[in-house]
């Protein structure tokens, strides 16, 4: 990322020793490293932000384009594919429709008597 080679790590540590001595050299280390985890942190929730923000946009998009889609033509594409009739030319029954044509539709009760005869 720097391309910071062997070298130049160890002329930083021996000058880090001879300006700031032995015995401030760990809590320097504590605090670049204490540094270095916000820093990484903060990237890290930025990178996450992004990340929502394209998920709702695609997502947004996708909204967008079913909106303008017409559900018949949909149910329209399914039958053609399927190879089944156009359903807008057979009738749709409720169930109100149903009941009512049953109990209109509905075969006499016949009964047989003992000579074989039938009567309603």
């Amino acid at each position: 990322m720097f391309d910071i080679g062997w070298s130049e790590i160890f002329i930083i540590a021996l000058l880090a020793l001879v300006l700031l001595g032995p015995k401030e050299i760990p809590d320097v280390l504590k605090a670049v490293t204490g540094f270095i985890r916000r820093v990484r942190g903060l990237a890290g929730d930025f990178q996450r932000g992004v990340n929502q923000i394209i998920h709702e946009t695609e997502l947004d998009e996708v909204r967008r384009t079913l909106e303008k889609t017409n559900p018949n033509t949909i149910t329209q594409q399914v039958q053609e594919e399927m190879g089944l009739p156009n359903m807008q030319d057979v009738p749709v029954l409720d169930k109100a429709d149903n009941l009512t044509n049953n109990a209109n539709n509905q075969p006499q009760k016949t009964t047989s008597t003992a000579d074989g005869r039938k009567e309603s």
